[in-house]
């Protein structure tokens, strides 16, 4: 079962062979389409995907991957290797860098592609960073404030975000 802060158990994750000679990026997997279906994510070439069968808001833990310049291809779930492409990304992953690769917009609107989002990895000097990313397909401007009137986000675009400074404490 799913909570809202963890991932569930239903998708399948095949770590992939590293090089520990060079450089590693982390990469999470996620699924933000409502009208995809379940996903399967591919690396390269590879014949076996690095997630499969990812549902609609379900995402991994961050996986190892060496970095560089990566494709990273999302087909629908159980298609396999010569499945349809929904989605190329092509990127370059810095060395020592984290990253969430989400499958996001709508497929209905021939508007599905796979997205990067940088995860920033810094001394944040005591205080907590919250980063709001708005991937509601419908488009809709996102306004996210905690339960103590803390703004962290006002008006975000979709495939907009916004990072927010705050005291380390637990909010709702």
């Amino acid at each position: 079962a799913k909570t809202d802060d963890e991932p569930s158990e239903d998708f399948t994750v095949n770590t992939p062979e590293v090089n520990p000679e060079n450089s590693i990026s982390f990469l999470q997997f996620g699924n933000w389409s409502p009208d995809v279906g379940n996903l399967d994510f591919y690396i390269g070439n590879n014949t076996t995907p690095i997630v499969e069968n990812l549902a609609y808001q379900e995402f991994t833990q961050s996986l190892i991957v060496n970095s560089g310049e990566l494709s990273v291809i999302a087909r629908p779930a159980g298609s396999g290797a010569d499945g349809d492409v929904l989605s190329e990304l092509n990127w370059s992953f810095q060395g020592n860098s984290s990253w969430t690769v989400s499958g996001i917009g709508l497929q209905s609107e021939f508007a599905f592609w796979v997205e990067p989002i940088s995860i920033i990895r810094t001394d944040y000097n005591d205080q907590a960073r919250i980063r709001v990313i708005n991937l509601n397909a419908t488009r809709q401007r996102a306004t996210v404030n905690t339960d103590s009137g803390n703004e962290l986000a006002n008006g975000i675009n979709w495939v907009g975000l916004k990072d927010t400074m705050v005291d380390p404490a637990t909010y709702t």
